[in-house]
């Protein structure tokens, strides 16, 4: 299978390399040698599926070993250009990536419901936004769970996990929250715990407060017993003070049990850093913080597509791409190293979308890192790698940004091309892209004689986003063989797929093709447009290095411009491609930046003609820019910056691609197309609080060579 450009580009830093996947086989281990020995427990979703033979998902193992490879998705979580990035997988269990997460089941009259086994779990976001709903079917109605990042009176900048379940059925259950040893990726986070009134601590440090008293408690171990199967079985004690367990195995556990009502919540916050913790009362509800992300957004760029779920795409992946700003770097979220080509992504998507502000300090960091010998510390000393990242300088500085110190950012610029341009003889993608928007960007900063040098070079290319576009499609080194998605090492590599579409959206012939590429891409985000780095099989189950991979979300943001705009060697194309099927619904784009300046336009029908309107904001003086709009008029065209037209009747649209290839953009959100397993562990009916139970005491084994220890 082709192997994915990201891939290729990983860090190749032997030492750290080691470390990672020695730490990475213990822990793999470790997962494999809690699979045989407890099998009465409550596992994450992930690892139920992987370890049991008949889930779709299952992955043999032979060396008994356990990593997750097939279920590697999820939802990032955090404040916008904030630095913490918790996470909830697809049945809503939240973790902060530490070794330990947070689980919730109910408990109805007939028996307890568990959303990592119950075939009745949906998932959505509210408004775009990073905060995640997910809803448990159970007996007369829904349980409701949504988790979002907020931050209280007393919390640190970068707040805390905040997470609210409500019972929207019209009969009273049991809700229980569990602490489990366990993340995404393997066992063995949890070592000291303790339950004290409505907080949980991890060896004396406060990882949880509930907003209310829990009716029950429990805790438990490898030795003990799982906490959460001590719930199920209905013995978990009423508390009569702090109750604690160790395990130096990390493999401790605890529960509270509270009663839930018809439409009453339960809220809780988890400590995302070393901080302490607020009151859960302290904090925003759901709606506010999804309506503070949109005032947010504001700022940015702002679109309409005729095609109603790419437009929802598009809305969520400008709220994800925020969570990759991190101080004055960008970071492509958990679970591998940010490449120099991945940083270059992130940032051309936040500049093309009018991101600029958080972008000052991520140029400001790059061009302070810039070496004597002309190349960027943060880059190493790969020429591919220095050229995408003199690309992300340029395009700060082209693209119309504020620049606070224009000097030292053109000498920068100037001295890490001209490097470029003596030390690679040989047109290619990159360095092409890098030279052309370096000219543009030194012309931007009023330094006429450095770009007039560069020019000079022979690697002015053809123009800058075409170059960029190249660069992007030679990475893959195989050609793609037919529609659909690209075969990456660990099967469907989304990234290269939607770097696929972007080459193809710039091409008039192939327009077409590349729209159903993009759509097969925000077909695998699922409900949450969460792309994992790839997926797997006939179910679209995350795999790859990412669970939810921001360089895919910059990619799909980088494709859906070109959908609206697209640069030529002269001028704009508006509404380059435009699917036939939609003719006669509009669209509006409002502020997208192009090296020709700010972009708006409305396009609307009137009978079967497209009236268009449209603003152009240059960025600096020059020739205006040539508009067309080759798809819907391949006649018409402009010079003014403002203006409007009634274009004429579109022609018909040119053949797409093959109808036999693997073009699959199903309406269906990728989690419904799992097949639901059902578990055959045993269930207890929740008992009732005046049943008589076992005291910790009673049921606690002593201190053993296992490490175990109660108090």
């Amino acid at each position: 299978m082709t192997k994915s450009w990201l891939e290729s580009l990983r860090p190749r830093v032997r030492s750290r390399h080691g470390q990672v996947q020695a730490q990475g086989a213990r822990r793999a281990k470790a997962t494999g040698d809690f699979v045989a020995s407890a099998t009465d427990w409550v596992w994450p979703h992930w690892l139920e599926r992987q370890a049991r033979p008949a889930s779709p998902a299952f992955v043999p193992s032979p060396d008994g070993l356990r990593r997750n490879l097939t279920n590697r998705d999820h939802t990032l979580l955090g404040a916008i250009w904030g630095e913490a990035r918790p996470m909830v997988d697809r049945r809503g269990l939240v973790t902060t990536g530490a070794g330990w997460s947070v689980d919730f089941w109910a408990g109805g009259d007939d028996r307890w419901y568990m959303p990592s086994v119950e075939p009745s779990v949906r998932q959505s976001i509210i408004d775009h936004a990073p905060v995640v709903e997910t809803t448990m079917r159970i007996p007369g109605g829904d349980l409701t769970h949504r988790a979002w990042v907020g931050t209280g009176s007393g919390s640190s900048g970068n707040g805390a996990l905040v997470v609210e379940i409500t019972n929207d059925s019209p009969v009273p259950v049991a809700l229980a929250i569990g602490l489990r040893p366990f993340d995404l990726e393997g066992v063995g986070g949890l070592g000291d715990v303790e339950i004290e009134g409505r907080r949980m601590l991890v060896d004396g440090r406060e990882v949880l407060w509930a907003g209310r008293d829990p009716a029950r408690i429990a805790v438990g171990s490898l030795v003990a017993g799982d906490a959460g199967i001590v719930v199920l079985a209905g013995n978990a004690v009423e508390p009569e003070g702090p109750m604690s367990v160790g395990s130096r195995r990390g493999l401790a556990s605890a529960a509270m049990v509270f009663p839930l009502p018809h439409t009453a919540s339960v809220r809780f916050v988890v400590a995302i850093d070393d901080h302490p913790l607020s009151d859960p009362a302290d904090f925003a509800d759901s709606d506010a913080v999804a309506a503070g992300w949109a005032a947010q957004m504001a700022v940015g760029a702002k679109a309409t597509f005729a095609e109603d779920r790419l437009a929802a795409g598009v809305e969520s992946s400008l709220r994800s791409l925020s969570l990759a700003h991190v101080v004055d770097d960008l970071n492509a979220g958990p679970g591998a190293a940010t490449s120099p080509l991945e940083r270059a992504v992130l940032a051309r998507a936040l500049t093309e979308w009018g991101f600029s502000a958080p972008m000052e300090a991520v140029t400001g960091a790059v061009a302070a890192s810039l070496r004597m010998d002309g190349t960027f510390e943060c880059a190493g000393r790969a020429d591919e790698a220095n050229a995408a990242t003199l690309g992300l300088l340029a395009d700060h500085a082209r693209f119309g940004s504020t620049v606070a110190d224009g000097e030292m950012f053109a000498g920068a610029i100037a001295r890490s091309a001209h490097r470029l341009a003596k030390r690679t003889a040989a047109s290619s993608g990159w360095t092409d892209y890098a030279i052309a928007s370096a000219i543009e960007a030194l012309e931007a900063l009023d330094q006429p004689d450095a770009a007039a040098l560069l020019r000079s070079s022979g690697h002015a290319g053809v123009r800058a986003d075409a170059d960029f576009v190249t660069g992007l499609a030679s990475s893959f080194g195989n050609p793609v063989a037919g529609p659909g998605l690209v075969d990456g090492s660990m099967g469907s590599d989304l990234a290269a797929t939607s770097a696929v579409a972007i080459a193809e959206l710039s091409a008039t012939e192939t327009g077409l093709d590349g729209l159903a590429r993009l759509q097969t891409v925000v077909a695998a985000g699922g409900p949450t447009f969460a792309w994992p780095s790839g997926v797997s099989g006939s179910a679209r189950l995350g795999s790859g290095r990412r669970g939810h991979d921001l360089v895919v979300s910059a990619l799909v943001l980088l494709a859906a411009r070109r959908v609206l705009v697209s640069e030529t060697a002269d001028g704009l194309a508006l509404a380059p491609v435009f699917d036939p099927a939609h003719y006669g619904r509009g669209v509006e784009v409002h502020g997208l930046r192009t090296s020709f300046g700010s972009v708006s336009f409305a396009l609307r029908w009137h009978g079967e003609r497209p009236a268009l309107l449209w603003e152009i904001t240059p960025f600096r003086d020059g020739a205006a820019p040539v508009l067309t709009s080759p798809m819907l008029d391949p006649e018409w065209s402009s010079t003014d910056l403002v203006g409007e037209t009634l274009l004429a009747v579109p022609p018909a649209p040119p053949t797409t691609a093959d109808d036999e290839g693997e073009i699959d953009a199903p309406d269906t959100p990728r989690e419904t197309l799992l097949t639901p397993v059902v578990i055959s562990r045993r269930t207890t009916e929740p008992k009732e609080a005046s049943v008589d139970v076992p005291t910790a005491a009673e049921t606690a084994p002593t201190e053993s060579e296992s490490g175990e220890s109660f108090s």
